[in-house]
């Protein structure tokens, strides 16, 4: 049968923390905050129990993540259009010049006509006021429309309304072919005189 009998301990030096303060100043001459003192036999080391931490409101606490700047998230963008969506877009436009243009051009060559036709009708008419103004019957066969603009007294005042919509400039034809005395004419679009496209007034 075992016998247990006094065991000798040995005195190990302790080493106690404790705030700085007055009562740490009593125990320790030059006022510091911890002393040393040899634990005597028989004396119990005392140990005290971990603080238990109080439970977070919200429960656990998720582990905080830092991300890095270099790598944020990027969202994912279009380089361009797909192929598909290039024919269609180049179909619609082909279509739209096919029906547009044809007609465009249309309607800027008539507006052009009418305009002739208006600046030949003034023009004839400032001719026949030249010629009252100067008491002539019928015009020489030399006389030209720049005499119009020419003069202390023109009845033209702008040498531009002798041009016609073309920038071309009008012709006069004495004696006229459509009219008696003469005729003002444009050649029109094609520049060419005696083709279907010439405009005459008078």
């Amino acid at each position: 049968m075992p016998c247990y009998g006094p065991v000798a301990r040995r005195s190990t030096p302790i080493s106690i923390q404790q705030p700085e303060g007055p009562d740490t100043a009593q125990h320790s001459g030059h006022g510091l905050g911890s002393a040393t003192r040899e634990r005597q036999p028989g004396e119990r080391s005392v140990v005290r129990p971990a603080r238990a931490r109080a439970p977070h409101p919200f429960g656990v606490i998720p582990a905080m993540t830092f991300r890095n700047p270099a790598r944020r998230s990027r969202r994912p963008h279009r380089a361009g259009f797909t192929l598909l969506e290039i024919i269609i877009a180049v179909t619609i436009v082909a279509i739209l010049a096919a029906v547009i243009v044809p007609r465009l051009a249309g309607w800027i060559g008539k507006a052009k006509t009418d305009r002739a036709k208006a600046d030949a009708a003034t023009l004839a008419k400032q001719v026949e006021l030249y010629m009252t103004k100067y008491g002539v019957s019928r015009l020489p066969s030399g006389f030209a429309l720049e005499t119009l603009a020419d003069g202390d007294d023109p009845m033209l005042r702008n040498r531009k309304q002798l041009l016609d919509p073309w920038d071309r400039p009008f012709e006069i034809r004495i004696p006229g072919q459509t009219n008696i005395d003469f005729d003002i004419i444009s050649v029109g679009e094609d520049g060419e005189l005696g083709t279907p496209d010439d405009i005459i007034g008078g």
